[in-house]
Order: structure tokens, then C-alpha cells, then sequence
């Protein structure tokens, strides 16, 4: 996939460990692994490393399976078979989506900071104003 960087792991607790050492922006995580559950990855990822897009890999058509991604915070859902350029689009998506929260993140702090910093001014005016006056 041109543009992206990919790592590849085979089973889910390696890509828990994976998730601890280094900063992951997307997991696309097949539901079947060989050692726990997709839906068991979902939930640790999903409770633990907030800044990770997810898009889940399924072979199952359900509307359960579908729900149950999106409720342990999966941006996107992919049956299985799918096209190459499905999988590149949804990528692109969440990857879009996730520079855009983390731009949104960014400027919150610099807004929260800048206030902190007009309140310790205008805390310091008053007490001049009193002692003044």
C-alpha cells in the first residue's frame, strides 16, 4: 500500500505488545486470530490507546458483528472479500479522520492555554487596579 507504513503482526497479543511500544495510528484487525479474539483486541485497544483508528476485517455478515466493532470504537467495518482499493479508501478515511482529531486536539490545548494565561493577566490587573485605587 503506496504512502503508508505497514507493520504486520500474526496474532493479537503480539499486536497489544505492539500498541505498548510504539504509536500506532490505524489497526486493521482481522476478528479471527489465533490466540484471542478480535473482539478481546478491540476492547484493550479501544480502552487503551485512544488515538488508534481501528477498522475491523470480517468474514461475518452480520449486523451484530458490525455493531460490536463500532461499539469498541472501530471507524470503519470490511467484509471479507474485499477490493484493494476499498481497503485503501476506508484507510485514507481514517487515517483523515484521525490527523483531523489530533489538529482538533492540538488547538484545544493551545485555546486552554492561552486562557490559563488571560486569567493569571487579569488576576494580576485586579490586584493592581485594588492597590492602586
Amino acid at each position: 500500500m503506496e504512502g503508508y507504513q505497514i507493520h504486520s503482526v500474526q496474532t493479537g497479543q503480539v499486536a497489544l505488545a505492539e500498541l505498548e511500544e510504539k504509536e500506532i495510528g490505524l489497526i486493521v484487525l482481522e476478528v479471527t486470530l489465533p490466540d484471542i479474539s478480535g473482539a478481546e483486541v478491540m476492547r484493550q485497544a479501544g480502552l487503551s490507546y485512544l488515538q488508534t483508528q481501528l477498522v475491523i476485517l470480517t468474514v461475518e455478515r452480520s449486523f451484530n458483528s458490525a455493531v460490536a466493532a463500532v461499539r469498541s470504537g472501530a471507524v470503519d467495518f470490511l467484509l471479507k472479500p474485499y477490493e484493494r482499493e476499498e481497503l485503501l479508501s476506508i484507510v485514507g478515511r481514517a487515517l483523515a479522520d484521525k490527523v483531523e482529531r489530533d489538529q482538533k486536539k492540538v488547538l484545544c490545548g493551545q485555546v486552554e492555554s492561552s486562557l490559563k494565561k488571560t486569567r493569571k493577566w487579569m488576576e494580576l490587573k485586579s490586584r493592581m487596579c485594588l492597590r492602586a485605587g
